[in-house]
Order: C-alpha cells, then sequence, then structure tokens
C-alpha cells in the first residue's frame, strides 16, 4: 500500500497518533522496509504483544516474539517454559546479524540476559575424544534436565554407551553413541518411538536457560542499537511505576534489596519512535472498519457515502470468486486480490477488505518453532 508512504514519518522520536492495530502492523513494516535494520516494538502488557506478533506475522516471516509474564511474581513462583523456549530461539535469531521485527512486552524489555558476548552452545562430532561425564557436565550447564527417557526438548537421558539429548534447536532428539571415550556415532530419533531416522556427523547444543553470566545485557543490548518503537508509551510508563511498586513489595517481603531488571531509563535508544492509538488529528480521519455481515446493500451504501466524500477506496479481497461477487454489486470497484486482516479508514484512503464484508475469521499466527513440550511414549 504505497498511499500509506504519504502518511508514515520514520525521523527519530517522531509520535505517530490513531493508528489501528493493523495500520501499526503497516507502520512497522514499511519501517523494517526502509530502515533495513533490527527493530524492537515494546509494549505494555503480553496481550498486547501477541496481538501485534499476530497481525505482523500475516505479513512478514521475519517477526519474532520475546515475551514475558507480565507480573514480578511469576520470575519467583513459575515460568512459562514455553516462554522461556521462545526467547531463548529469539536470542539465537538475533545473534545471526540477518534484520528482525522483535516484539515484546514491557518485561521482557527491561529483562536481564545473558552478556550478549557469551558463547551459549558448544558442538558434538564424531570422533570428538570427550568422556560422558564431560559431556553430561556440559549438558547441565546449558540448562538441560535428566530424564529416565528422553520425549521432550530440554531434556537429556544416559544409559550405558549412550546419551540421549533433545536440542532446542533440533526438530528430534539426538543420541551420541560412545566408543571408550571417543563419540562413535550421532544419530537423529524419533521421541515418540525411541527408532533411529538416519545418522549425522555433528550437532549443535545451544543453552536451553537463560544462563547467569558476569555480565548482563539487554534485549536493545541484542538488537545491535535497532530501532523501537513504544506502543503507547504512557500506558508503558503507568505499567513500568506499578512494576516498579510490586518489585518494592516483593523485596520487602523476601527481605532483599535485589534489583531484578533494568530500568526503563537505562536503556537509552539512539532511535526511537512512537505510536499512539488515540486520534489527537481532529482533521484527519483514522478508524476501523466495520464489518458488514453480508449485507451487501448496507456495503453498497457506505461505498458510494466514501465515494462522495472523495476518498480513494479499495478493496483487498482473498480469491477471484470474491472479486466477482464485488464488481457485480458494486462496479467500478477498484479490487486487488491480497489478505490483509483489517480494514480501516486513513485520511482520504479507505480499504474494505474479505474480513470486512462476510463473516470475520480471526487467525490466530501460532509461534513457529521446533519445540516439543511434554511428549509422551
Amino acid at each position: 500500500m504505497k498511499f500509506l508512504n504519504e502518511y508514515f514519518n520514520f525521523d527519530n522520536s517522531n509520535i505517530t497518533y490513531g493508528l489501528t492495530t493493523e495500520l501499526i502492523a503497516f507502520y512497522v513494516l514499511e519501517c523494517f522496509k526502509r530502515k533495513e535494520k533490527n527493530i524492537i516494538v515494546v509494549t505494555s502488557s503480553i496481550f498486547e504483544a501477541n496481538q501485534i506478533y499476530n497481525s505482523l506475522s500475516t505479513y512478514e516471516n521475519d517477526v519474532l516474539l520475546f515475551p514475558m509474564d507480565d507480573f514480578l511474581t511469576s520470575m519467583a513462583i513459575s515460568i512459562s517454559p514455553e516462554f522461556k523456549l521462545i526467547r531463548l530461539e529469539t536470542l539465537k535469531k538475533l545473534k545471526s546479524g540477518k534484520p528482525y521485527i522483535i516484539i515484546t512486552n514491557l518485561m521482557g524489555y527491561l529483562k536481564y540476559l545473558p552478556s550478549k558476548e557469551t558463547n551459549t552452545n558448544f558442538e558434538v562430532k564424531v570422533n570428538d575424544n570427550i568422556s560422558k561425564t564431560n559431556l553430561i557436565e556440559k549438558f547441565e550447564f546449558l540448562g538441560y534436565k535428566r530424564e529416565s527417557i528422553v520425549t521432550s526438548t530440554e531434556e537429556y537421558a544416559s544409559r550405558g554407551m549412550l546419551v540421549d539429548i533433545f536440542p532446542i534447536d533440533e526438530e528430534h532428539p539426538i543420541r551420541i553413541e560412545y566408543f571408550g571415550n571417543i563419540v562413535d556415532k550421532i544419530k537423529v530419533f524419533n521421541e515418540e518411538t525411541q527408532l533411529s531416522i538416519k545418522e549425522i556427523s555433528k550437532v549443535n547444543i545451544s543453552a536451553i536457560e537463560e544462563i547467569k553470566t558476569s555480565s548482563d545485557s539487554s534485549l536493545y543490548d541484542y538488537s545491535n542499537s535497532g530501532i523501537v518503537i513504544y506502543i503507547n508509551k504512557d500506558q508503558i510508563e503507568a505499567s513500568y511505576n506499578t512494576l516498579q511498586e510490586e518489585i518494592m513489595d516483593f523485596n520487602r517481603i523476601n527481605n532483599t534489596n535485589k534489583k531484578h531488571m533494568y530500568n526503563l531509563e537505562e536503556i537509552n535508544p539512539v532511535y526511537e519512535l512512537f505510536i499512539d492509538n488515540i486520534n489527537r488529528l481532529d482533521d484527519f480521519e483514522i478508524k476501523e472498519m466495520p464489518n458488514f455481515n453480508e449485507n451487501f446493500s448496507l456495503l453498497k451504501d457506505t461505498y458510494q457515502k466514501f465515494s462522495r466524500a472523495g476518498k480513494e477506496i479499495y478493496f483487498y479481497l482473498d480469491n477471484e470468486k470474491q472479486k466477482e461477487i464485488i464488481t457485480e454489486n458494486i462496479p467500478g470497484a477498484k479490487v486487488n486480490i491480497k489478505h490483509i486482516n483489517k480494514g480501516f479508514v486513513y485520511g482520504k484512503y479507505v480499504i474494505i477488505c474479505s474480513n470486512d464484508i462476510g463473516k470475520e475469521v480471526k487467525i490466530k499466527k501460532n509461534y513457529k518453532s521446533n519445540i516439543k513440550i511434554g511428549q509422551r511414549i
């Protein structure tokens, strides 16, 4: 949607008002396209982070999630294993040097992370001279948990001359066979049947825990000083103030003075942008398109109303059949065959999509991951 370019402003410290969730996605995507560097999108809650991730990942593959529970007490009581593994995957991808869009909530943005300079993986190759004891010590250091049998990501098992492990990066677990202290064979096996799939010559084992190091890094450090886009900075600051009160209460109850995470002011981005959902521009129309529930009479009336007001109206539909229906009901309509999640009015432009015309289908985008939790034999 090239017409959006005339409205989007990516000057450092610029504030953009009134964007819908869909327009936030287009804004971030256009920024990513122009700047060609990492972008961190910061929200006040994990719910909002998931919303934006779902919208963005409809249009772009290089979108990562860095999720944290919204409350400090969750760090002491229970840590979501799925969130932890997703964070580790995200950090590994960021180390590759390829630019990504990273979506996180306030807790993820402020989290202490292992120093980005720390090597948190090691390689095992056929013919390596490393004892089973030393190998298992490395697994333990990287956070893998010992079980009698390996069925899930982050588990390892040892018996006789075999060591099994399910690395975070692998779709299936790995079996390392020993001859004395020499790695004799490395095999991929099926976690459900425990039977071998194929032999390989080497495997890389990455950390399964957020390892404590002598120094800390932030997500901003891992982004190589990327662009930070704050969604509703006022809400982020309100959540931050609530978080500080929670930290004080937590430390008082536990008789500690621990600093659990970075202070918001400690992360000082070189380049930052702000999006505020409130529309403060009285002469500029921004709103989400309502759903017409297949009421083509209402759709036609709305189209004509926008047309009389001098708006440029575009339909974004999912297939040719929908195009035929629209052009039959509204002759002269400008139709594109391309999926978007939700239509909107933005200045002089009106976008109407398939979800606006019929029953809205909300697509929940599952995070792309090889992680397997709780597999059973």
